[in-house]
Order: structure tokens, then C-alpha cells, then sequence
């Protein structure tokens, strides 16, 4: 989701731009500056250290590039200590952003400057875990209780109504996920699995299904569904 604006990041604390990086050297600088920059679990020295020693078994003779060019990251490491200096706008916005800059041009011609700032950052909002409920285990409503006593706070949404989104807590490590009580999907993904909705005892044909969640929405409304 932000490799451009990473790239930018690594070519400004490089001094040279990314298509000079050797390829073997990209995912651990990538990975890193990503820790840095937006992780705050990891001391940014076992960050650096951990990067090197990749880097080492990929390039040995590289080691000594990568520690420094990480060494400066982790001393500036807040996107507002490597603002984007692009002479285009267009350009910038889409560096600033990590979108293609096609697209940020196509849609500032449509939309406007406002509404593709905000639509740009909706993008990269990180998104919430959507729960997928089972109508024959009790519904969204029995999920959230079981997952509330595992510590797990969710809300009810709007567009299914077999979905939930967690407002606090992991859901994957509770007991309802143990029991297979629920299933991690979107509402959208939800929903349109019931378009049309199924009717009981039908026989459906998923002639897309990879790995089939539409179909596991399917009989999670209709568990008579075939």
C-alpha cells in the first residue's frame, strides 16, 4: 500500500534513485523503512540489525549501504522529516499518497482537489476486521457475545446482516474462531453473494469460486443452500 511513498523515502536516504538499488536489496529496505516509519513495536536498531543481516546473505559486499541508508532513516523516522519535493502536484499528491499517478490524475479531473484528498486517505486508512456470522449458530448477535467474552468488541453493520466489525481486540484468537463460528470477510463480499438471494433447498453453482467465500456467504444465510 505505501510502496511508493517507501521508494521515495529509501532513494532520498540513498542519494541515488530506486531503479540504481540493486533488486536483491529492495525487500529488506523496503521492509525496514516500512518498521520505521510506520510500526513502532521494533527499536529501530534491531530494525537496522535485522535488515542488514538479510541484506549481507543477499549482497554481502551491500551490508555496509543498506546500514547506512537505514541508519539515516531511523533518524528521521516520521514521513514528516522526508516530505515529498516534487515540482509537479500531480506528481506529488501521488508520491505523498503512494498511488499511481494516473489515477490521481484521472480523478482530480473528476472529482476535484477535495474530495480525491479524502478519497485518497481513505485508501490507505487501515482497514478493520469484518466478521461474517452464521444465521444457524446464532446469528451476528450470539457471534458478538461469544467474542465479547474473549475480550473482543465488535458492532453491528449496515449492509449484512450477518456482519460485524471489530472495534477492539484480535478476533482470530478467540474461541469462536477455534470453533469456526465465524469467518473473516467484508460486508460488501457479503452482500453480494446474496444477489440474488438464495431461496432454501437451492442448488447454486459458484462458477467463480477461488476460494470460495461468496459461496461460504451462501450458506452462511441459507445453510440449506446446495
Amino acid at each position: 500500500r505505501w510502496k511508493l511513498r517507501i521508494d521515495y523515502v529509501i532513494a532520498a536516504a540513498a542519494g541515488r534513485p530506486i531503479e540504481r538499488i540493486d533488486e536483491p536489496l529492495l525487500a529488506p529496505l523496503r521492509l525496514a523503512v516500512y518498521q520505521l516509519l510506520f510500526l513502532d513495536r521494533v527499536p529501530g536498531y534491531a530494525v537496522v540489525s535485522e535488515a542488514v543481516d538479510e541484506a549481507r546473505r543477499r549482497a554481502p559486499r551491500a551490508a555496509g549501504f543498506v546500514n547506512a541508508v537505514l541508519r539515516r532513516v531511523s533518524r528521521a523516522a516520521s514521513l514528516d522529516d522526508w516530505p515529498v519535493e516534487a515540482g509537479n502536484p500531480i506528481e506529488r499528491l501521488a508520491i505523498e499518497t503512494s498511488h499511481p499517478r494516473f489515477l490521481v490524475e484521472r480523478w482530480l479531473g473528476a472529482f476535484g482537489d477535495e474530495r480525491v484528498r479524502a478519497l485518497l486517505d481513505a485508501n490507505n486508512r487501515r482497514q478493520s476486521y469484518q466478521l461474517l456470522a452464521f444465521r444457524d449458530r446464532g446469528g451476528r448477535e450470539e457471534l458478538a457475545r461469544r467474542l465479547a467474552e474473549d475480550g473482543v468488541e465488535t458492532e453491528p453493520l449496515e449492509l449484512s446482516e450477518l456482519a460485524l466489525e471489530v472495534t477492539t481486540g484480535y478476533p482470530l484468537s478467540t474461541s469462536a474462531y477455534r470453533d469456526g463460528d465465524l469467518y473473516v470477510q467484508d460486508q460488501a463480499s457479503q452482500v453480494a453473494a446474496w444477489i440474488p438471494p438464495a431461496t432454501p433447498g437451492e442448488r447454486v453453482l459458484d462458477a467463480a469460486a477461488a476460494p470460495g467465500g461468496k459461496s461460504f456467504a451462501l450458506l452462511a444465510a441459507e445453510p440449506s443452500v446446495r
